[in-house]
C-alpha cells in the first residue's frame, strides 16, 4: 500500500481503497478484505502522509511498528534528520512551531493558566502576568521547536537546527490505535454484518 501512495498519490483514505492494487485485478479495499479473512485479524487503513520534497525526507519506525515519523527537510544531513525523528517519537510535539498552534488551543491553555494562578492566591492582574510567563512551557511540551533535544536538554530543537544549517518543513507522527474509540457493539449484530 505505501508503494501505491508513493506512485499514484491519491487524495484521501477512500481514492487509496479504490484504487488497483499492484499486480492484480482487485482493489486496494478488496485486497485487504482478503488479508482480514485470511489472518482473522481486523485491519484498517485510518490515514497516511505522502511528501514529495526538493529537499530530504526521513522517516524513522519505533517499536515494531508502534510509531513511525516521517520529516520533511527544506535542508539538512541524514544524521540531525535521525536525530529529529527520534525526537518526534518520544516527545510527540503536536506542531512544528508556536504559529502553527491554532488560536483556540493557545486560549484554552492561557485560561487554565490564569485559573491555576488565581487558585494559588494570585490577583487576576498578576495571574495575568504569570500566563504570560508560563505559556512558554506549554509551548515547550507540543512544539517540536521548543522542545528541548532528547539527547542534550540544554539545547532546544531549534537550536540544534541552527548549529546544523537544517530546516524543518513538515512532519508526521503516527501511532498505532491512536485516535481510535472503542465501539460497544451487539456481537450478534457485527456477525450478522460481515455475513452480508
Amino acid at each position: 500500500m505505501a508503494k501505491i501512495v508513493a506512485q499514484t498519490n491519491p487524495a484521501d483514505v477512500e481514492t487509496l481503497l479504490s484504487s488497483n492494487y499492484t499486480g492484480t485485478d482487485k482493489t486496494v479495499d478488496e485486497v485487504l478484505k482478503d488479508k482480514i479473512f485470511t489472518i482473522g485479524e481486523n485491519m484498517t487503513v485510518r490515514r497516511f502522509v505522502r511528501y514529495e520534497t526538493a529537499g530530504l525526507v526521513e522517516s524513522y519506525i519505533h517499536g515494531d511498528g508502534k510509531i513511525a515519523v516521517l520529516v520533511d527537510f527544506a535542508k539538512g544531513d541524514s544524521v540531525t534528520a535521525k536525530d529529529v525523528c527520534m525526537q518526534i517519537a518520544a516527545a510527540r510535539p503536536e506542531y512544528l512551531s508556536e504559529k502553527d498552534v491554532p488560536e483556540e488551543a493557545v486560549n484554552k491553555e492561557m485560561e487554565i493558566l490564569k485559573q491555576q494562578a488565581i487558585n494559588e492566591g494570585k490577583t487576576p492582574e498578576i495571574a495575568e502576568k504569570a500566563v504570560k510567563g508560563r505559556i512558554g512551557k506549554f509551548y515547550g511540551e507540543i512544539c517540536l521547536l521548543n522542545q528541548p533535544f532528547v539527547k542534550d536538554g540544554n539545547q532546544t530543537i531549534s537550536a540544534l537546527l541552527k548549529s546544523k544549517d537544517a530546516e524543518i518543513v513538515r512532519f508526521a507522527r503516527f501511532e498505532k490505535g491512536e485516535g481510535i474509540e472503542k465501539k460497544e457493539e451487539n456481537f450478534a449484530e457485527e456477525v450478522m454484518k460481515q455475513l452480508q
